[in-house]
């Protein structure tokens, strides 16, 4: 009974809330960003896409901490898969964007990884193609997101997604919220915020994101950093 009356009455705050972006959206081409600067790059005339923000930052308690690191696998990853998985203990302090030299969407298989509260560790690759979110063949899973953000049929919502290298889905109910991230570099690519019918995961660009933040806040990003290489 003690144990419980001290769980009771432990303090269980963990963060205060700084700033949101609500449910709101931006309209952005496929690739808006220079990959060497991470800045915004010229406009090149393509369509523009409505990418779907939903973002959120907290000032962590003082007696509280957490870091950019990944958590430890009870189990490591077969040596031929090293090269699509992200290693175990691993910093992860930096983003890029989906034209970087290493993981060109236009190119290359671009291979990811994210760790969510359901799920933990699983592995994909992005789907070059952005899956449209159009709600009068939305099903009930996006029918609440179809109405928060406002979608119609001529101004759909879009997203990156992300299927798994096995069969089965990378992403559960719990895991929105975390980082998709490259593998096995561990640089930031994505914020994941939903999931396919087949289990792929949604994410919308972390430049987007990021440079979203900057604009609420008036503060500049200095952590993660951006690797142009």
């Amino acid at each position: 009974m003690a144990d419980l009356e001290k769980a009771q009455m432990t303090e269980r705050t963990f963060a205060t809330l700084s700033a949101s972006s609500g449910r709101r959206s931006v309209y952005a081409e496929r690739l808006p960003s220079d990959p060497k600067t991470g800045n915004v790059a010229s406009a090149t005339g393509k369509p523009h896409l409505r990418f779907l923000l939903d973002w959120s930052l907290s000032v962590i308690q003082s007696e509280r901490g957490m870091t950019n690191t990944l958590p430890l696998r009870q189990q490591d990853i077969p040596s031929k898969d090293k090269d699509k998985t992200l290693l175990s203990g691993k910093s992860c302090t930096r983003w890029t964007v989906l034209n970087n030299p290493k993981c060109h969407i236009l190119r290359n298989e671009i291979n990811v990884g994210k760790h969510g509260r359901t799920t933990g560790f699983t592995y994909g690759q992005v789907n070059p193609i952005p899956t449209i979110i159009d709600p009068i063949i939305a099903n009930m899973k996006f029918a609440s997101m179809a109405n928060a953000y406002r979608l119609t049929v001529d101004d759909c919502g879009h997203a990156f997604s992300f299927v798994g290298h096995t069969h089965g889905p990378v992403v559960k109910s719990g895991d929105s919220g975390s980082l998709v991230l490259h593998a096995p570099s561990g640089d930031w690519l994505g914020l994941l915020f939903g999931s396919t019918n087949t289990g792929a995961g949604l994410f919308t660009p972390i430049d987007l994101v990021l440079r979203d933040i900057q604009t609420v806040t008036g503060y500049d990003v200095l952590e993660p950093a951006f690797n142009p290489n």
